[in-house]
């Protein structure tokens, strides 16, 4: 079905979609360059590369949109569904793939990379196209970017001040998860006359929701069992700061503990007579 007339309420909606798929775009992209900083170290390194293949794999997105001709409205819902659960889910893979088999960390933390960018990528132009159908293009191009820009800034804001201190790195990936299905959900009602049967997105996205909100309810019990397959001693204190995630350990043969900030080792007992 083509698109008509949007009204003033399907336009504030795709406007609101806007800011929120540019918000959690660059959440995913600061989750993803923390989680292999964790694991890999090289903070500079990781970050650099998250951020260019994430706009390197936007690029080809907004190539591909090109070619999305027909049912955007849907085609934009889609998409965002499928962002909620490879994005919501992204931090518990990368940790469990290091965890299990080091050696593909890093195609699997590009692919997962690829995938959230190419499907941003997606997003913007087709809501920007949308949104041309109300007013000239000029207008809907500026508006686009503006929003954009704001929710990039927004989500670089968050991420470090409230959902990593609050969250912690795994749950805060499936909370901006949840941003993105939430958007689905309310672009489907706002336009469910652009669905022969709208219950068909609404049950998916229900089904992804349900994942996700599951997820935060188990966070702890994920973090703290993925954070477990990362050191050989038993883990005995564990604290996520502003700035840093501090874990002691301690080996109940020797009884003696170690002290790891971001994943690294700060000082073993054992050699403790040097410092």
């Amino acid at each position: 079905m083509e698109i008509k007339d949007l009204s003033s309420k399907q336009t504030g909606v795709l406007c609101l979609s806007i800011l929120v798929v540019a918000l959690c775009g660059i959440t995913y992209e600061l989750i993803i360059g923390a989680v292999s900083s964790y694991l890999l170290g090289n903070s500079v390194f990781q970050f650099s590369i998250t951020i260019g293949l994430f706009m390197f794999a936007m690029g080809l997105g907004s190539f591909v949109s090109k070619y999305l001709n027909k049912d955007l409205i849907r085609t934009f819902v889609i998409v965002e569904i499928l962002i909620a659960l490879v994005g919501g889910v992204c931090s518990l893979v990368l940790f469990m793939t290091f965890s299990a088999a080091p050696s593909l960390y890093r195609p699997v933390m590009y692919i997962t990379i690829i995938l959230i960018g190419g499907m941003v990528g997606i997003e913007i132009p087709i809501l920007t196209r949308i949104l041309a159908t109300k007013r000239n293009f000029k207008d809907a191009l500026a508006e686009v970017f503006s929003l954009d820009y704001l929710g990039a800034l927004i989500g670089s804001l968050i991420f470090p001040l409230l959902l990593l201190p609050t969250l912690g790195l795994v749950r805060s990936s499936f909370a901006i998860g949840l941003l993105n299905i939430t958007v689905a959900i309310i672009n489907v009602w706002v336009f469910r006359a652009y669905w022969k049967k709208p219950s068909r997105p609404l049950i998916f996205s229900g089904v992804v929701c349900a994942i996700l909100v599951f997820s935060i309810a188990a966070g702890t019990m994920l973090t703290h069992y993925v954070e477990q397959k990362l050191y050989l001693d038993q883990i005995v204190f564990r604290h996520q700061s502003p700035y840093q995630r501090v874990i002691l350990t301690k080996n109940h043969v020797t009884d003696r503990h170690r002290l790891y900030i971001d994943g690294h080792i700060q000082f073993a007992e054992q050699d403790e007579h040097r410092y």
